[in-house]
């Protein structure tokens, strides 16, 4: 990635965390009413992607990394550009779009999330099933989502629904 691409599209990694067989969302503190997954920019003193990933789960969720498994990876990064109403409401960024490398993780139970260890970014975290959670992206990140949830089988392209759901 270049510096020039660096400017237009934050390098971020993005995870989708299942405990059992649901899936992990958290509502948002800021702006109110939205759900997402953990995300978050890599910083420069994170060794590695995979660091970059343990340390959002910590700082979003207050989860003990040792406690996080790492179940998969994306083979490639993805990319998404902000509409222009969000890029209007923060001319402070100078990226126009995010790229994401996903990661499928998998926590123990949901008591090893403690939002009051947490920075706050998140009032509530919940369990909920794949679809729902998929369904709740904005429409600007949603391809993003889906071709993350194809690549790792969860569902299949041609019926959107989690895979093994008839």
């Amino acid at each position: 990635m270049s510096t020039r691409e660096n400017d237009v599209f934050r390098p971020n990694v993005a995870a989708l965390i299942r405990i059992g067989d649901k899936y992990l969302r958290c509502l948002r503190t800021q702006p109110q009413g939205v759900w997402q997954t953990v995300q978050g920019g890599i910083e420069q003193n994170d060794a590695s992607v995979r660091d970059a990933l343990l340390r959002e789960i910590n700082e979003e969720l207050g989860v003990d990394p040792a406690l996080v498994t790492i179940l998969g990876q994306s083979k490639f990064w993805r990319r998404y550009v902000f509409p222009p109403e969000v890029r209007q409401a923060h001319p402070e960024r100078r990226n126009i779009g995010q790229e994401q490398l996903w990661f499928l993780a998998e926590l123990p139970s949901l008591d090893c999330v403690d939002l009051q260890k947490s920075a706050g970014e998140f009032e509530r975290a919940e369990l909920t099933d794949l679809n729902t959670l998929v369904q709740q992206f904005v429409d600007w990140k949603l391809p993003v989502v889906k071709d993350f949830c194809y690549e790792m089988g969860l569902m299949h392209p041609f019926q959107d629904r989690p895979t093994g759901e008839v």
